[in-house]
């Protein structure tokens, strides 16, 4: 944990002297900027890495990644470049996801680093959620404002979508039956644009009652 401000692998240096609480990390409350100029910030992240290439995880996500959308304004580019080195020095093949809503005047970049890269705001519908209305409250997404937006914003992205990294149109919210909150017709449709999109394949369900 943070507090405990514990030193970071291979170097003498404290985990808070390479943050800068003046500004939010890669994910959502409660986080801090890593301050990439300074080495032990990349010492700190390689240690992440080979830990994680140590239990053989195959997937990292890093979350409200910018320049983009999301709630933060967050220029975490240096730092997902130092993940990408990272992961190539690990030896092991893992899959780097970053979100959310990224800016595409850095598509070339996010392509250089990483292996996907969300297009779009999130496909839930955490109004429905909220919602007292019975007919819609408890759905996953929508296909007015959550799914139908994403064929008309994935064309300018199409460009910087090959083998190594693609575009990420986020989950898909099928397997669910009604609480998918969306028709039968509308799953198909929407599993199409993921697939002639070549966008990865995440199933926002329970495999155990697909």
């Amino acid at each position: 944990r943070y507090e405990a401000n514990p030193v970071v692998a291979v170097t003498n240096v404290h985990l808070q002297d390479v943050t800068d609480k003046s500004l939010p990390g890669s994910t959502l409350k409660g986080t801090y900027k890593l301050d990439m100029s300074k080495p032990a910030a990349r010492a700190y992240v390689n240690s992440i890495v080979s830990q994680f290439a140590k239990w053989k995880e195959d997937f990292i996500k890093l979350d409200f990644v910018g320049p983009g959308g999301g709630n933060l304004p967050a220029d975490n580019r240096e730092e997902v470049h130092q993940w990408h080195e990272a992961i190539v020095r690990s030896g092991r093949p893992i899959w780097l996801e970053l979100s959310n809503y990224l800016s595409i005047d850095q598509a070339a970049l996010w392509r250089a680093n990483a292996n996907g890269w969300r297009i779009e705001n999130d496909i839930e519908c955490y109004a429905c959620g909220r919602s007292t209305d019975p007919a819609v409250k408890g759905h996953l997404t929508d296909w007015a404002t959550r799914v139908a937006s994403r064929f008309a914003d994935v064309r300018e992205w199409y460009p910087y979508a090959k083998a190594g990294g693609w575009n990420d149109l986020d989950s898909l919210e099928i397997g669910n039956g009604e609480k998918d909150g969306i028709t039968p017709t509308e799953r198909q449709t929407m599993f199409v644009l993921w697939a002639i999109s070549c966008a990865p394949l995440y199933l926002g369900t329970d495999l155990t009652h697909l």
